[in-house]
This record gives C-alpha cells, structure tokens and sequence, in this order.
C-alpha cells in the first residue's frame, strides 16, 4: 500500500525534521510559541494556497481540503495571543517551497501536512497543561479536529491508497520534498528568533 511505503520511506527526513524544532520548549515559552506560530503561518499560508488549485482533483477522492486547511487556525491562534492581522500580513513567507505541480505531487505535500495532526494531539494537550491554552484557545492548529483526527486521517490514507501505482514515485518525492522543506523552514525561522 502506498501509505505503508510513504511511512517507510519518509522515516528519516520525518525525524530530520521533527530535530529542527523543539516543540517541549514551544509549548511552555508564550514568546517561543508565538514564533512558532508565525513560522508555521510562514510556511502553510503559501503552501495551501497552492494545494487549493488542486482542490476539485480532491473531491472525488472524498477529501475536503477546504475543511483542512491550517491557515485560518493559525490565524485565530495569534489573534488569540494578541498578534494583530497587519502583523500577521508581514509574517514572512517560506520561500523553498516543495515542488507541487501536479494533483499527485499535492497528495504527497497533503500527507506531510495531514501527518502532523496526529503529533499535534501530544502538543495540544502540553499547551493545555502548561497553562498557555486556556478554555480551548490558542491550540486550533495544533488539534484542529479535535476527537476527529484519527477518522481524518485515515480517510486521507484510503484516498491515498487509491492512487494509481505508478504515482508512488512522484507521491513519495513531493512528500519527501515537503518534509526537507518544513523542516528547514522551521529550523531557520526558529533560530532568527
């Protein structure tokens, strides 16, 4: 199956990833949690505007990709933190975007992205017990479906399963590609702070 093959295969650029930014530290810092939300607001408000022009190849396969989106999470976080919308308009972008150039490169990028939900459950709960979220707030990116994420997620795997196999390749390139990607993003805008 094509989602057994993306987990194999994208194991250690997974981990590469994950290295560059320490979430233990985020989720007991307001400062370092703000950064951290702007570097992700960096890196998916130009990523899922992208995926959005692959938005109608999604539908048949039963993915929702407008219900997915991050962005307007990220949004309502750093409102919740008091960051105004001119400040989040000069937010910067991510520029070594991966390669998404097609519907199948899309799914591979969607993966990476749709992944980090189940991580973000783990976050979500920190930020709750280190008293930076409160009432629910401040965490939407961080567990966006809230009891639903599982469901999410493996709805996404059958979609992906049901890829034709000779996209494997491309999939598992754009996903790798998304890993280095996110990874650097997030080391590099972490530390400029």
């Amino acid at each position: 199956m094509l989602t057994d093959v993306l987990k194999e295969q994208t194991r250690k650029t997974h981990d590469a990833a994950e290295s560059n930014f320490d979430f233990k530290a985020v989720t007991h810092s307001r400062e370092l949690y703000i950064t951290a939300l702007k570097s992700m607001f960096g890196f998916y408000r130009p990523i899922e505007k992208t995926l959005l022009d692959y938005d109608l190849f999604f539908t048949p396969l039963g993915i929702n990709l407008r219900e997915r989106l991050k962005t307007p999470l990220i949004r309502k976080d750093l409102a919740y933190f008091g960051v105004s919308e001119a400040e989040m308009e000069q937010i910067p972008f991510c520029q070594n975007l991966p390669d998404v150039t097609d519907f199948y490169r899309a799914m591979g990028c969607l993966y990476v992205l749709e992944g980090s939900t189940l991580g973000g459950q783990m976050i979500a709960k920190e930020l709750v017990k280190s008293g930076l979220s409160k009432d629910g707030e401040g965490k939407a990116y961080y567990d966006p479906y809230e009891n639903r994420t599982m469901p999410m997620f493996l709805q996404l795997k059958e979609a992906l399963n049901k890829l034709p196999d000779d996209k494997e390749g491309v999939v598992l390139e754009a996903a790798q590609e998304t890993f280095k990607s996110f990874g650097s993003w997030l080391g590099s805008s972490m530390k400029n702070h």
